[in-house]
């Protein structure tokens, strides 16, 4: 999987990595701003930070 922070760079390594012979490449569409948009992740520590 290749993530970038707005999927537009991912999108070229992934196509790169099937170029050379990687069978199972993704890019997340959007990158890592809409994964967070659609999946917030809330964090619980073991400990006081």
């Amino acid at each position: 999987m290749v993530m970038c922070y707005h999927g537009n760079s991912s999108k070229g390594a992934a196509q790169y990595l099937l170029q050379q012979g990687y069978d199972a490449v993704y890019s997340v569409d959007g990158g890592f701003d809409a994964w967070h948009r659609h999946f917030p992740a809330e964090v619980e520590y073991a400990f006081e930070r």
